[in-house]
């Protein structure tokens, strides 16, 4: 399934794995290891509203699992889909992910690989391109405040954190 990505919650104590060609993203329970959940791709537990997610990297939970973001790469069949930032309100009890934010900068981003989205609160987002090596920080309404640009096929990954499964940032 190429999971790209695992992420952990220590207060919640879940696991996060992106699972790339599933288009899906799975979480896990850590005290029990087992499934809590599948979002996304053609299983999913979850509905999903608005603009479904494809070939998804760097998902992150935010707001104690009620936000989740990611890079939506698309899927491997598009031919060329352009990739987006997207943020998605999440309802665990009606399990329904709403989107409620999608950013796509214009410039045609298709082919990306890698990328992620930190979200720094109410007003802002710093979206990482990944392959198409642009890393930009824009406000909630899509205005690009910041860009870094390395050059195509320049790979510009980053991570804001490192924690391990037992919680502990490095």
């Amino acid at each position: 399934p190429h999971a790209n990505s695992l992420s952990y919650d220590a207060e919640r104590r879940k696991v996060m794995v992106s699972l790339f060609y599933l288009d899906a993203i799975a979480q896990i329970d850590r005290d029990t290891a087992t499934l809590d959940w599948l979002l996304g791709g053609p299983e999913s537990d979850w509905t999903v509203e608005g603009d479904g997610f494809a070939g998804q990297h760097g998902p992150a939970m935010l707001d104690g699992g009620r936000r989740l973001v990611l890079m939506d790469n698309g899927p491997l069949s598009s031919g060329g889909k352009p990739a987006e930032a997207r943020a998605y309100t999440l309802d665990p009890d009606a399990m329904t992910a709403t989107e409620h934010w999608t950013f796509d900068d214009g410039a045609i981003h298709s082919g990306v690989i890698l990328g992620n989205v930190s979200w720094l609160g109410e007003d802002a987002a710093v979206v990482n391109w990944g392959s198409a090596g642009v890393i930009q920080q824009v406000n909630a309404s899509g205005e690009i405040r910041m860009q870094l640009d390395f050059g195509l096929s320049e790979f510009a990954e980053f991570s804001e954190h490192i924690t391990d499964l037992a919680g502990a940032t490095r």
